[in-house]
């Protein structure tokens, strides 16, 4: 909210303070889009309400004149928050069904009809590179929180539907010095259609959809001797 009014009313003062905020956060997690629930904590776990706040934040912050917290938010949308977020891919159905062979096939189909309820949700708590574990922890696929579990709580789910937006409202911004595209993403806005390759690709694709001046904003990773137009 600081971050917000301060891109609202031009105020420095509480852009630093919410730039001092982003930044401490950022200096006790990864620059991925992993941050702690909390400092200091047991285990290392993240919460994507955590991770929504911190997209909120490096968006309005860009917007307030310090464009390179855009670089923030598209790692942490690359990374994290898309792999938080649940879908019943072909390789999560043939896990789920190898985990509970002993189930009958009755069971099996309501736990997925019970899955499908909930795809689009984000995983609440994640470690750096997992869904979520703990020492000592059985199998994985085993229900629960401290057993390893798939674990959905109510806060964290709108939280990165939150997340999502900030940086979906981010990929293209029409001001009145120009249109700007800030975020390398797949977007189909009014007044440019944006097509988004992989990092490694080292492409964008942008349509002008009206008469303007044109500003996109290379990721600051990439190697800016080797841009081309």
């Amino acid at each position: 909210g600081v971050a917000h009014l301060g891109a609202v009313l031009g105020e420095a003062r509480y852009l630093d303070w919410a730039a001092k905020v982003h930044d401490a956060v950022l200096g006790q997690g990864t620059d991925f889009g992993w941050y702690p629930e909390f400092v200091p904590q047991g285990e290392y776990r993240t919460e994507i309400c955590v991770v929504g706040d911190m997209v909120s934040l490096g968006a309005w912050l860009a917007r307030g004149g310090r464009p390179h917290y855009w670089d923030v938010v598209e790692r942490t949308v690359r990374n994290e928050l898309r792999a938080s977020q649940f879908a019943i891919t072909p390789a999560f159905a043939a896990l789920f069904e190898r985990l509970h062979a002993d189930q009958p096939a009755a069971a099996i189909r309501d736990a997925f009809a019970a899955l499908r309820r909930i795809e689009g949700g984000f995983v609440a708590q994640a470690t750096f590179d997992d869904w979520v574990s703990y020492p000592g922890s059985p199998r994985l696929g085993a229900p629960g929180l401290y057993a390893n579990g798939i674990h959905m709580m109510g806060c964290c789910p709108p939280e990165g539907m939150r997340a999502l937006w900030e940086a979906w409202n981010g990929v293209v911004e029409t001001r009145r010095d120009g249109i700007y595209v800030n975020l390398a993403f797949t977007r189909d806005h009014p007044a440019a259609a944006v097509q988004a390759f992989r990092p490694e690709d080292g492409r964008l694709e942008v349509t002008a959809r009206q008469r303007g001046r044109y500003l996109l904003r290379p990721p600051a990773w990439s190697d800016r001797d080797a841009w081309a137009l």
